[in-house]
């Protein structure tokens, strides 16, 4: 049985629904479960969140964090990083996304490094906007989008492998892989995201 834990300190994108179903087949551990977190929207508030949520990941004994984007406003700059300036500083667009993403790593992924926590990332529309490019996303993020694991399933996939880039895949279990699992559309969809529920 797959279980996510869901944060509702950070607004969730529609895809914690997409990921958080229960699997019927074995999985890591003895008794057949193992747990996930997941979030994204981490644009403002985030620098003090997402430690937090980090804590919570490594205490739960998460297998993975999955950060689904949106990891800065991006269009003008946000609260994180104006709260760190002297009072008064204004940036610009241009200097807001020149600075913004290594804000992200330094000061939310950081945490889970730290916390030898792995996190796997997801490309937001926030990672969209004018002047920030699929091609900068995968210069800034290769080492999250190239994890052992979304390596090794490249070399598995061989001809047919996804090249390196903000879409990806991995089995992490037999339960990704196994016959006779229930299909998507029959297995039980997650609890009300923020109840505390897993």
């Amino acid at each position: 049985m797959l279980r996510t834990r869901s944060f509702s300190w950070v607004a969730l994108c529609f895809g914690v629904v997409a990921a958080g179903f229960p699997m019927t087949c074995s999985a890591q551990s003895a008794d057949g479960t193992w747990t996930f977190a997941v979030s994204g929207d981490s644009r403002n508030c985030g620098d003090f969140v997402m430690p937090a949520i980090a804590q919570k990941v490594k205490a739960e004994n998460d297998t993975f964090y999955w950060h689904l984007g949106d990891f800065r406003w991006m269009s003008q700059p946000d609260q994180d990083l104006l709260a760190m300036l002297p009072a008064g500083t204004e940036l610009s667009k241009s200097e807001y996304q020149q600075r913004a993403w290594d804000d992200f790593l330094t000061h939310q992924m950081e945490s889970f490094k730290k916390l030898d926590v792995p996190v796997f990332l997801g490309r937001g529309n926030h990672e969209s906007v004018p002047n920030m490019t699929r091609e900068g996303f995968i210069s800034k993020f290769s080492p999250y989008l190239d994890r052992p694991e979304i390596a090794e399933q490249r070399k598995k996939d061989g001809a047919e492998a996804a090249p390196l880039g903000p879409f990806y895949h991995w089995m992490s279990s037999p339960a990704n892989n196994c016959a006779g699992c229930a299909p998507f559309w029959t297995m039980t969809w997650p609890r009300t995201p923020g109840s505390g529920a897993s």
